[in-house]
Order: C-alpha cells, then structure tokens, then sequence
C-alpha cells in the first residue's frame, strides 16, 4: 500500500479508490486555473464519439451520471476503465500557457503513469475542430493509465498502446523554414487524426534557430505552435482551343 501511494502517502491520498488526478500548473492565478479546469473539461466532454460526460470533482476526474460500460465502443471503455480503476493512479498536468509549453508538443510523457497536454496547442486545435483537443487529452489519459495498470514503464510501449483507443497520428509533409536554408527558423506538417478524420496543418516556430540537417520532426525542439485547416489542392480547369471556323 505505501508503493500504492509512490512511496508518498502524504502527498498522494486516495480516500474513494477511483484516481485519474488533473492538475493546471504553471500559474499561481486561482481564476486561469479554474478557466484551465473548465476548458479542460470541455475539451474532453467534446471528444469524438462521446458516450458518457466526465467531470472534475476535487482535482480527479470523474464519469458523470451512470454508465452501461457494457455498450461503450472499444475507445469509450478504455476511457471510463482508466477514470474508474480502483486500484491503479495516474495524473494529468495541464500546462497553462505561459514559460514552458513551448517545450511540449500538444502531450508530453512525463515517465510511468503521468503525462501533460499543453492548454496553448489545445486552443490551436479548438480553432479548426474541437474534437481534436479531447482526442490528444484522452490519449494522454490512456498513455498514463496503461503505464501503471499494464506494466508498460517506456513511453513507446504506453504511447502505441494508447493509440489502439485515442490519437493515432500520422504527420507527414514536413518542410523546415526557410526551405531551403541550413539553418530552420521553424517547420510545418502535416497532423492526420485518423480516428477523428480530420486533418491540420501544424506550423511551428522555433525559440532557438537549429541546424535544419539535425531536425527530423516538429517535435525535436521547443517552439510555439499554430494549427490551420489543410487547404485543399488547386484545381485547374483546362482551357480549350477555340476552334477556327
């Protein structure tokens, strides 16, 4: 039971059993850490596919009203197994925006059993469709759950189960700025969310210029984000002749 507890029984106290702890860091301001929760919230409650409401009740998530987990779809069960285990603790950090979300990239794995969505990359994604923010925090719920209750201690191994439930990005179409230069001010890809079905293009600048032979994705370094709907592909009508008479 004291391992139960991380070896920190003051600090992690789990009177009901039932334990995904969300957390707003990086602001002492009580009003944009209760906006924090409440867009949270809403950004779950918006996920794809929805069949039960969740709620932030003393700092824990929690399913709202009562819920046949027998009729839950695949990625539905695994969210509401993860918010009502009674026996495995998990944590979500929200990063309000401000010094240090430039470091993640919409989630980051913090290591077994904690993960942290920045509040910034999901009001990017809110822009083009609000689905996507609740498919990146619930992702980042299940990433955290299965490294706890499955064993899963490497973030490649929680990060792949999690995307069988949530996520499942392809990115592809990646251009460093300026193309061309040895030096990349910032890149731009394309994120598809294949269980949504909805694509964006992802532009990020970079806080520190890098050596674009050394950057492989958006990822690799710190920068700010912003998130556009992909435009479709031009069309040209082709011009006919006129036929001399």
């Amino acid at each position: 039971m004291y391992a139960y507890t991380r070896n920190n029984p003051l600090k992690y106290v789990d009177p009901d059993g039932m334990e995904v702890k969300v957390t707003c860091t990086g602001s002492s301001d009580e009003k944009k850490q209760q906006q924090c929760i409440e867009q949270t919230t809403t950004d779950l409650n918006n996920r794809k596919g929805a069949q039960f409401k969740v709620e932030i009740k003393g700092g824990k998530l929690a399913v709202v009203g009562t819920v046949d987990a027998s009729k839950l779809t695949k990625s539905e069960a695994a969210l509401y197994k993860a918010i009502t285990d009674t026996k495995n603790v998990s944590e979500l950090m929200v990063k309000i925006p401000g010094i240090g979300s430039e470091n993640i990239m919409f989630g980051q794995y913090n290591g077994v059993g904690s993960n942290t969505v920045d509040r910034a990359d999901l009001n990017q994604l809110n822009k083009v469709n609000t689905s996507l923010s609740g498919e990146v925090i619930a992702h980042e719920i299940i990433e955290g759950y299965v490294g706890v209750a499955e064993g899963l201690t490497t973030y490649k191994t929680a990060h792949i189960r999690a995307d069988e439930f949530f996520g499942n990005v392809a990115v592809s179409n990646l251009k460093l700025l300026p193309e061309g230069a040895e030096t990349a001010t910032g890149g731009s890809a394309i994120y598809n969310f294949q269980r949504v079905g909805v694509s964006v293009k992802v532009e990020k600048t970079f806080i520190t210029p890098q050596p674009a032979a050394s950057i492989s994705n958006l990822g690799t370094e710190p920068g700010h984000l912003k998130v556009t709907t992909v435009e479709p592909p031009k069309t040209t009508t082709p011009q006919t002749k006129e036929k001399k008479p």
